[in-house]
């Protein structure tokens, strides 16, 4: 239980070796040309110049171990793809693109077996497909973009789906994984499995109901029965990017050996618990951006998952039923609402998770911390272990560091070293009377029900910038610690924590810092002037997470529902004038100002200055240090500096002309996430 690491890596390489390693044998016997607008079924298809032309051409073909089909870049097919063959272990089928251009289209029109479709068929690549699969009205079905299906074959290997582009599949909202999804690989409950399963590089949006699957075909028999099916194993779920899936982002369900690693996922969750007419007897309302069940040896890290919405759950991570050795770490969880990690287990149905361990994970302004499910959790010999990681709670957060659900039990017999709780809202702990914490730094505003701890630090650990973190596991530094910080060097070794911290730098040579970091002391962060400085405007909203305040927080993100930013007034649909002013809590010398822009889904860039002067007042008047032209709609920060610095506490963004702003469906407006000042 304690070899993850070595388990893992050894899958890894059995995986490259069994699928990249035979990308040169995909020069293979044939190689097969398809055109839907230059080809011809009548032609061989062997040549870009005699290529075949329809999707019913390919289907009713038996393709040859090493065989590689090619649809011309730029082409558009209406219906299924679903070619016929199987490859063997030294040679794949592959099917992938030719020319350039925009990928080549699937569209699969509603067919509820997939888009892209593979049936009892070992040893296949599928890469370079745009993909979408609806009937183009507001109906849903059973739908899957790219479907891999092991229907009572027993075991079969080799499934490389890669570099695909995969949206508007709609499935429904609430329905089965396997069956309602933007990439799914299953296996039906009955002995069959995939072995060796790669996905990888896919770009997967506006799916239902979730975005990537591994697991059975359909849900049959009860969990204790699950725990004995032959599991899918050596999956590898790496660098995809999901993005507004209905329900669940990525789920590995009844796996073995699963990396889950580098993926975003992001803006989903928001329809799971609409029930669609026609609906199977499946319903679950409740989602997760990244979790597993029923599996063992997982590793789910340096992924990013932010603003899930599920009314149920809705946590960015989870370690749920049955699930044994999942070790979450280096993740980035932010802006989530139903919070950082889930830990839900079913003990008297004997589905208990064993040897957890969350560590060096960020979570900023999650809408909880850790929340906990079970009944009398956990029931597993090998208990949870929570360690080294850093929770951030901004000004005015009510979420909860660790929760249960009101019907549940204490959590037991689990241990809380090394973390850092930042905690500057009215932050609560549930009673944990089994549960140890020791060596954790709980600072900003303390609960009455903060837990005791008998080497508790309540002092600031000086982290760089808490808060500011952004878009992207890059973003994070302001979480690394200020050199002279207390909590450098302060937490204890527990023997689990794996051999480097969230920036890859080594745990192991003495005792531990708490938290995430666990590098040397860093310099401390160039100063923000404009945190909290009194914010007046032109006009405002102020209401609905728009306040002036919340212009310079120190919350970077718009994605935040108690703080998206500043907004002038809506329902103004004249070209006007509109400016916002800062004033500082004292004069200070700078030249340098980023405006960050609104980044919530369906908003990005809104409401963006267009035409603009930054101002400083030096007295008796306004002076123009930069104006800005044609500023667009960004979907990143924008810095703006200018050759000299002023010593003064005030500065203003105005708008300049009848075109100095953006016109919106409320209006022209001027709308910022945050706004910094820098020397």
């Amino acid at each position: 239980m304690r070899r993850l690491s070595v388990v893992l890596g050894v899958a890894l390489t059995m995986i490259g070796a069994t699928l990249a390693g035979e990308a040169s044998a995909q020069a293979g016997p044939t190689t097969y040309f398809v055109d839907s607008n230059g080809g011809s079924d009548s032609n061989d298809g062997t040549s870009e110049s005699a290529p075949w032309q329809s999707l019913d051409k390919v289907n009713t073909t038996t393709f040859a171990p090493g065989d590689t089909i090619r649809f011309r870049s730029g082409g558009t097919w209406n219906g299924q793809l679903w070619p016929k063959g199987a490859g063997i272990d030294a040679l794949h089928i592959a099917i992938d693109k030719y020319g350039t251009g925009a990928k080549p289209r699937i569209k699969g029109g509603g067919n509820k077996q997939g888009a892209v479709h593979l049936l009892n068929q070992p040893y296949w690549e599928i890469r370079n497909l745009e993909v979408t699969n609806n009937r183009g009205d507001a109906s849903r079905d059973e739908l899957v973009g790219i479907k891999v299906h092991n229907k009572s074959g027993g075991p079969l290997n080799g499934v490389l789906i890669a570099d695909n582009t995969v949206h508007d599949v709609r499935g429904l909202q609430s329905g089965f994984y396997g069956r309602n999804a933007g990439i799914a690989v299953v296996s039906d409950m009955n002995g069959s499995r995939w072995d060796g399963v790669v996905i990888e590089r896919n770009d997967i949006s506006v799916v239902d109901r979730i975005g990537i699957f591994v697991g059975p075909a359909y849900q049959e028999g009860g969990s204790p029965h699950w725990q004995t099916l032959p599991h899918t194993s050596d999956v590898l779920i790496q660098d995809n990017i999901v993005d507004d899936s209905g329900g669940d982002g990525i789920l590995n369900f009844i796996t073995s050996r699963t990396v889950v690693q580098r993926n975003v996922v992001s803006n989903s969750g928001g329809r799971a618990h609409n029930f669609d007419s026609g609906h199977t007897d499946y319903r679950n309302q409740a989602s997760a951006g990244i979790w597993s069940a029923i599996s063992e040896n997982t590793l789910i890290q340096f992924n990013e998952v932010y603003n899930n919405r599920g009314r149920f759950d809705g946590q960015g991570y989870d370690i749920d039923l049955g699930s044994h050795s999942t070790y979450v770490q280096y993740n980035y969880s932010h802006n989530n609402s139903g919070g950082f990690l889930l830990l839900c287990e079913i003990p008297d149905r004997g589905v208990d998770i064993n040897d957890a361990r969350i560590r060096f994970n960020i979570s900023q302004n999650d809408g909880s911390g850790i929340a906990l499910c079970s009944n009398d959790y956990p029931k597993g010999p090998d208990h949870t272990d929570i360690m080294n990681n850093t929770l951030y709670f901004g000004p005015g957060s009510s979420a909860p560091v660790m929760l249960r659900y009101d019907h549940q039990t204490a959590l037991r017999q689990a241990f809380v070293y090394n973390n850092i709780f930042y905690t500057l809202g009215d932050n609560s702990y549930p009673s944990l009377p089994a549960t140890t914490f020791d060596y954790n730094t709980f600072y900003g505003k303390h609960h009455a029900s903060e837990p005791g701890d008998a080497h508790k630090q309540t002092t600031d650990p000086q982290l760089v910038r808490p808060g500011s973190g952004y878009l992207g596991r890059d973003t994070v530094d302001g979480y690394q610690l200020v050199a002279g910080s207390p909590a450098i060097g302060s937490g204890t070794d527990t023997g689990m924590l794996g051999s480097s911290d969230y920036w890859g730098n080594p745990v192991g040579s003495g005792a531990p810092s708490r938290g995430a970091y666990n590098g040397p002391g860093v310099a401390a962060a160039t100063a923000n002037y404009a945190f909290n400085a009194d914010v007046t405007s032109s006009s405002s909203v102020e209401c609905c997470a728009f306040f002036r305040p919340k212009l310079v927080d120190g919350s970077r993100n718009s994605i935040s529902t108690e703080s998206a930013g500043f907004s002038s007034d809506v329902g103004n649909f004249s070209p006007h004038e509109e400016w916002v002013t800062l004033r500082l809590p004292e004069r200070k010398t700078f030249s340098k100002v980023t405006l960050y822009p609104r980044n919530d889904p369906g908003a990005v860039g809104r409401g963006f200055p267009q035409h603009f002067h930054i101002q400083v007042w030096n007295g008796e008047e306004w002076l123009t240090r930069r104006t800005v032209s044609d500023a667009g709609s960004p979907s990143e920060p924008q810095t703006y500096s200018w050759g000299h610095s002023d010593i003064t506490d005030r500065i203003r963004i105005i708008t300049a002309g009848s075109d100095g702003l953006q016109l919106t469906s409320e209006g022209y407006l001027l709308q910022l996430a945050e706004v910094e000042v820098t020397p």
